[in-house]
């Protein structure tokens, strides 16, 4: 209900009565979950779902980032023990899910500390996932904790370490999108760890010739993803944030000259999705 709820415009109110109603009805399944793993595991996804409701870190949401994180915490809670009592690779998986959403809701709410215990306790996971399947989509949730880690521990100014964890996750992507090339999400996700390597160099290590390399890197996959998904304004943004990045390290490398020539090209596409959206 909240997948089809999320996508009308101004449904605000909607999912409003949807977390109230929710509430009631989670108010009920926990009462009936003790004895149920089943139940218990349905209870894990309904407190997350919730937690999007309430305040999605990148999606539509009622903004209320504190309720959001309660529920996230609530999930969480009971993945943890859903792990301890039952350590199956789904449950892992249910759990690593909410390790990464939660490790990056907390960052971006500038709970550091607590990110930091959240997303250790998601390597860990991780490790154990990594070990005992090699689906591309379990081997995606690894990589995205790797990711979402190496970002928390770089943003702590802990560069090296924070590089080395971006690295596993690029390699861990590059693998997958090796097995699939004609699948544009693994495409994507290399990419956009490549950009948060040139990030750092760019932000963090001062590295600016590095961070050059990385951001050409997935702007020129983004590039080649744009031509084939015209339609995708996610990754439009990104292909003109990655060149715009491209410009910014130019310009700190006293090269002016070729960073307007990289972004000439984007202010143009840029001005010109103004004016379609004026008309």
């Amino acid at each position: 209900v909240y997948d089809a709820v999320a996508q009308i415009p101004g449904s605000t109110a909607a999912r409003k009565l949807l977390v109230d109603k929710s509430l009631e009805y989670l108010a009920a399944l926990e009462r009936d979950a003790q004895d149920s793993l089943a139940l218990k595991r349905d209870l894990g996804v309904a407190w997350e779902r919730l937690g999007d409701v309430q305040g999605a870190y990148l999606d539509p949401s009622l903004g209320d980032t504190r309720q959001a994180l309660d529920h996230y915490r609530r999930s969480l809670a009971i993945r943890e023990a859903l792990v301890r009592e039952a350590p199956t690779l789904p449950h892992r998986l249910d759990l690593l899910r909410v390790q990464v959403i939660l490790g990056e809701a907390l960052q971006a709410a500038d709970l550091d500390a607590e990110a930091r215990t959240v997303l250790e306790a998601g390597i860990r996971n991780a490790e154990v996932v990594a070990a005992e399947s090699s689906s591309a989509v379990d081997l995606r949730k690894v990589a995205a904790v790797y990711m979402v880690y190496g970002t928390a521990e770089w943003t702590a100014r802990r560069f090296e370490p924070g590089l080395a964890w971006l690295e596993r996750a690029r390699t861990t992507f590059q693998q997958i999108a090796a097995t699939a090339p004609q699948d544009r999400t693994a495409r994507r996700d290399v990419a956009v760890v490549a950009g948060r390597i040139g990030l750092v160099h760019m932000r963090g290590t001062g590295r600016y010739e590095e961070g050059l390399v990385h951001y050409r890197q997935a702007y020129d996959t983004l590039d080649a993803l744009a031509r084939e998904v015209p339609g995708n304004a996610e990754v439009q943004r990104a292909r003109v944030y990655s060149r715009a990045s491209v410009g910014q390290l130019l310009v700190l490398l006293r090269r002016p000259a070729e960073a307007l020539r990289e972004l000439e090209p984007e202010l143009a596409q840029l001005d010109a999705w103004r004016r379609a959206d004026a008309a």
